[in-house]
Order: structure tokens, then C-alpha cells, then sequence
């Protein structure tokens, strides 16, 4: 079988270097809280990104929550996002008590439309999160200038986008604030939960480092209450080695996306464009297809040794608690032709081509 993801080989040499330091690490320490490890990847992972400040937290989630916090986002406020993403983009707004307003996409791209955006702003509007879906870049420009003449903060998800550039400049660094996720399945992953915000101005990396941590301050006073959100020492050290190799592992993507975009017959399915002047990081490999047919692809694909994934087969604006009250015939339509193509950094040429062929012969049959 082969499988969409196989962390257990992609890991194994990064977890193999990581095991020696954590041994020398128990030998002296007596706890392992926000200490050198953490310390030495935030300032790798800002320098590697061409960031000013870094915080460590516990999560993507959490980073996109403690961001929204610390640009002052607050009860009746409201939050312009695309519905296309993981649900945890969405539901990090309904933590901090603000609304979130969806937007619709650019079908080319999959990522939120700047038209669209600006259709959705009102008097309670008070930031914008573009997402960087599966490592492709937003349309910033545009958004940076609507964010601009509305004054309107913005706030990026890179979850799925470490390395992704644009114009020669990391996805991360064209927002005021950028959140960070270091889930398993992302080209940067460790192996448990982590996440990381950027920014490049003093008064949220301020705050940000008050709010991973209870609120406290140097004197651990609480003048606005945080959370327990920091990034673990181990998962720090593993990441660190990781990072290291970084460009190898996004050349590795680049490479599998280039086979498929190779092997697999256009008459049958649909690329997503890479936007001009970027580089696409592929954390996720996916692929347009009838939206009549998908089902029926996966399961052949299935029977015949291949499993895939969709990301996502509900949009956040079609989840319930969001009260399915939005409208977006782009997103809505799209995300009923998507499939995402096994991606793991172990694929071999022949696994991809064997893939592929499936593909092309699903379609001549059907």
C-alpha cells in the first residue's frame, strides 16, 4: 500500500540525531520548560524565515489565537478569512469571542480573492488572516493593500507554508503578525504538537511572549490573562535538526509535484496554478478532478494499493456551528473536485508513475 503520508520513514535520520542530544540534555537538567532548545530553534526559525521576534507555543492553533489576542482583536469584532482551510483557522477566531466572516476564493489558486475580501468589510471589520494553502501563496499584495486603506490588520496562516515564497521573500514576513504550525504532517513537522508566531514589531512580540504564559509578566503580575501555550524542549531539538535540512525537503516536494504534473494526462484532471513570481513549498500535492467521479477514483485508487486524502471535504462556512449562513460558489465547488495525492518525502519515482498510471487508467475506463 502505498500510503498518502509515511512519517515513520520521513522521520527516521531526524529522530535518529535527535535522540543523543535528549540524553546529554537529562543529564543536566532538572526540567525542561522554554529553555535552550526552544530558545535556539525560535532564533533559527525567525532567521530562516527573515522574521524580527519569535515565540514558541504549543500549537498552530494556539498561535493563530494568541495572535488574534495580541493585534487587540476582541468581542464584536469581526475577522475576514477564507472558508477553504483546516477548521482550526476558523475556530481560532471564536476564541478570542470575535466573528468570522468568510470570504470566497480564486479558483486558480484556491487562495482567498482580494475582490471578495473587500466586498466583506464593515465598521466592526478589524483584520484580514490569509491562509497560505497547501503551500501556495496569497494574493498579499492586493490584500496588503486593502488592509492598508481600510486600516485593517493582517495576520497570516503559514501552517502549511514554511518555505513558501513570494518575489524571493518567505510567506510570513508580509503580514503584522504570522502563525506557524508544526503538525506532524507539515514540511517542518516534529513529531507531537507545535507552533511557532513571527512578527516584526516589538509591541505583539510583547505581548505574545505575556500571553503564552498566564499573562505574566517579567514579575509574573497579570495584567491580561493568557494561556499555558509553549512550545516543548524535545519537540525544539527535533525541529532544529529538521530545519537544517529544510531546503532538501522542500526540493524532495518540489520534485514529487513535478513528476505528477509530468505523468498525470491533463484531459482528466485539473493542476492548481502556481502564482507567477512564487514558490510553491507543496505541503500538499492536490489535484481537481469531476466532482461526479472523485469518490469513485479514491476507492479505485484504494483497491488498488494507493490511499489519498481530501483537504476539505467540508468547508468551515458549511460546518454547523458556523450556521451555514455564507455563500461562496467558488469554494463550494471546488472543494468537491479536490484529492490530495500521496506526498511523503519517501515516494519513489516508480510509486508516483505507478500512481499516476491508476489515475489515467481510472479515467479511460470511466
Amino acid at each position: 500500500m502505498i500510503e498518502y503520508l509515511d512519517l515513520q520513514k520521513d522521520n527516521k535520520e531526524y529522530i535518529d540525531k535527535t535522540f543523543s542530544s535528549i540524553k546529554k540534555k537529562f543529564k543536566t537538567k532538572k526540567y525542561f520548560i522554554l529553555d535552550s532548545f526552544v530558545k535556539n530553534f525560535e532564533n533559527n526559525f525567525k532567521e530562516y524565515i527573515g522574521s524580527n521576534y519569535a515565540v514558541g507555543v504549543n500549537s498552530g492553533t494556539d498561535a493563530l489565537i494568541i495572535a488574534l489576542r495580541a493585534i487587540g482583536i476582541k468581542s464584536g469584532d469581526e475577522v475576514i478569512l477564507s472558508s477553504l482551510t483546516a477548521s482550526a483557522t476558523a475556530i481560532s477566531v471564536l476564541n478570542v469571542n470575535a466573528t468570522p466572516v468568510f470570504a470566497d476564493i480564486e479558483e486558480d489558486f484556491l487562495t482567498i480573492d482580494p475582490k471578495e475580501v473587500e466586498k466583506k468589510i464593515t465598521n466592526k471589520t478589524k483584520a484580514i488572516i490569509v491562509v497560505h494553502l497547501y503551500g501556495q501563496s496569497c494574493d498579499i499584495s492586493a490584500i496588503n493593500k486593502i488592509a492598508k486603506k481600510h486600516n485593517l490588520k493582517i495576520i497570516e496562516d503559514c501552517a502549511q507554508s514554511t518555505g513558501t515564497k513570494l518575489k524571493n521573500k518567505h510567506m510570513g514576513t508580509f503580514g503584522h503578525i504570522s502563525c506557524h504550525s508544526f503538525y506532524p504532517t507539515k514540511n517542518l513537522g516534529a513529531i507531537g504538537d507545535g507552533g511557532m508566531i513571527l512578527t516584526n514589531q516589538k509591541v505583539y512580540y510583547d505581548q505574545c511572549i505575556k500571553l503564552r504564559q498566564y499573562g505574566w509578566d517579567k514579575k509574573r503580575d497579570i495584567k491580561k490573562y493568557g494561556i499555558n501555550s509553549r512550545l516543548d524542549e524535545f519537540q525544539s531539538l527535533f525541529l532544529n535538526e529538521k530545519l537544517s535540512d529544510i531546503d532538501n525537503i522542500l526540493k524532495k516536494k518540489r520534485a514529487i509535484a513535478a513528476n505528477y504534473k509530468k505523468n498525470l494526462d491533463e484531459k482528466y484532471v485539473d493542476f492548481i496554478q502556481e502564482r507567477p513570481e512564487s514558490m510553491h513549498s507543496y505541503h500538499i500535492f492536490a489535484i481537481k478532478v469531476p466532482a461526479s467521479k472523485r469518490n469513485k477514483l479514491i476507492r479505485y485508487l484504494k483497491k488498488n494499493g494507493v490511499n489519498t486524502a481530501i483537504h476539505y471535504n467540508i468547508s468551515c462556512h458549511q460546518l454547523k456551528i458556523f450556521n451555514n449562513k455564507y455563500k461562496l460558489p467558488i469554494t463550494e465547488k471546488v472543494s468537491k473536485k479536490l484529492i490530495s495525492l500521496p506526498i511523503s518525502l519517501s515516494l519513489k519515482n516508480n510509486q508516483m508513475k505507478n500512481i499516476c498510471s491508476k489515475i489515467n487508467e481510472f479515467f479511460l475506463k470511466n
